[in-house]
């Protein structure tokens, strides 16, 4: 009756439709159009961070639809290294053991070859640093080189601070970090042992234990978070990692006072000189 058709097109790329008209004679003749079929990729979701300890078995369920097709393949990632640990063609479903912090990535590709990705980190906080459950983190035990009984490093920059906690697969403890690690309690604790200021408990000026100096970091047995993490009110102030132009440290030094030693004390300075009482610890 007429030249009206319609069709739907089930792989991308360009198509040439010709279209061809016979009159009641037998005569004919042709037309050609060129189509460009674009194809949607595909969307994939596998959920938040989790926290885990070493040895544990964990599930997945990564949810992923194409809009314009169908998911043909999952591959799984259990350790960011860039290598298929696990794929299927069926579903998003997969179990794996992790024995250390790790980066997990699921790419979906679609019947078009479209691929899309999400990842997640399996956070299992190694030797030496404490885990941060409701913050999904690790935060290092004691001040940077965090170990117990050896004096914090300072007379470092900012940026030199930064670049030491990078060396380590970590990062400089972000304001929030910081804070939260030391007074994380039911309580919210005021210093990182309890609300009330101590004057022996921590390395702050007046102590009697330690004289206007810095101490090896864990000396002060109840300098101590509800987390476990040491020396977060005086010893030596930290750097932190910060967007504003004018960095600041938190917890103060060996040299200052209860006012300045409280988990939301901070201050500002200059990002590229070194201070002789500024420390650092890592996140990660």
């Amino acid at each position: 009756k007429n030249g009206k058709t319609s069709y739907t097109f089930t792989r991308a790329g360009n198509k040439k439709i010709v279209f061809t008209v016979k009159t009641e004679d037998g005569q004919t003749a042709s037309d050609t159009a060129l189509v460009t079929v674009t194809n949607m990729a595909p969307k994939v979701t596998i959920g938040d961070d989790i926290m885990a300890k070493s040895g544990r078995k964990i599930k997945f369920n990564g949810n992923a639809e194409d809009p314009d097709g169908k998911i043909a393949l999952y591959e799984w990632d259990f350790d960011g290294d860039g290598t298929v640990d696990f794929s299927s063609t069926e579903n998003g479903f997969a179990e794996h053991e992790f024995e250390k912090y790790s980066r997990v990535i699921l790419t979906v590709t679609d019947s078009d070859g479209a691929k899309a990705s999400d990842s997640l980190n399996v956070i299992i906080c190694p030797d030496g640093m404490e885990t941060v459950e409701k913050g999904k983190y690790c935060i290092d035990t004691y001040e940077y080189p965090n170990k117990k009984g050896t004096e914090p490093l300072l007379n470092v920059t900012y940026q030199e601070a930064r670049e030491l906690c990078a060396k380590q697969g970590k990062h400089l403890c972000s304001s929030q970090e910081w804070e939260y690690a030391c007074n994380e309690s039911d309580e919210k604790n005021i210093y990182p042992y309890g609300k009330t200021f101590i004057q022996d408990n921590c390395n702050t000026l007046g102590n009697r234990i330690v004289k206007n100096k810095v101490s090896v970091s864990g000396a002060f047995s109840h300098c101590r978070s509800s987390l476990g993490v040491y020396d977060m009110s005086g010893n030596a102030a930290e750097w932190i990692e910060s967007n504003e132009k004018t960095p600041v440290v938190r917890g103060g030094s060996w040299q200052n006072n209860e006012s300045d030693g409280k988990c939301t004390s901070k201050f500002q300075l200059q990002g590229g000189k070194k201070y002789f009482y500024v420390g650092f610890r890592c996140c990660k």
